[in-house]
């Protein structure tokens, strides 16, 4: 079952890809962001720096794909055998974030989803073949420390920011 989701998945993923011609706009403020990440660390490090350096009062949502059964999952579970997405992440796709950071390398199908079908103006995230169609803002990620790389990338971001 979750073969046949997956390859419903990837089917949509190719068509939406194809079809979309989203505008990149970069965000002014910031007061909302979400976080897809392929495991909780990268996500609970991801929304620790963000607090940091947009204050605690931002909102933050998103996935991770870890399978323990924590908050802010993403599987197999959420979607039906021909692929469509359940209430709860359409929810997510709905929200108008003001932009969406990936902390990570290489996403399941189900968080890439998530990032193809975001109406979100501006994604930014780690730097690699499988993310780079699909993000606006990368950094090559050169340390093994996640943490590091999230800080740097958001520490980009402002420089970014403030020049526009």
């Amino acid at each position: 079952m979750k073969i046949i989701k997956d390859e419903f998945i990837k089917s949509e993923i190719r068509k939406t890809r194809h079809l979309n011609t989203r505008k990149i706009a970069f965000p002014n403020t910031i007061h909302s962001v979400g976080i897809l990440a392929n495991d909780l660390q990268s996500f609970e490090q991801a929304s620790d720096h963000l607090k940091v350096y947009f204050g605690e009062n931002l909102k933050i949502d998103g996935y991770h794909g870890s399978i323990l059964g924590y908050e802010n999952e993403i599987s197999s579970h959420d979607f039906s055998i021909s692929g469509k997405p359940n209430e709860k992440i359409l929810g997510f796709l709905s929200q108008n974030f003001d932009f969406i950071i990936v902390p990570t390398l290489k996403l399941s199908p189900y968080l890439l989803y998530l990032l193809v079908n975001s109406s979100c103006g501006f994604k930014i995230g780690f730097y690699s073949n499988e993310n780079k169609e699909y993000l606006d803002l990368m950094i090559e990620s050169q340390s093994k420390e996640t943490e590091t790389t999230i800080q740097q990338l958001l520490e980009n971001f402002l420089k970014v920011k403030s020049a526009c």
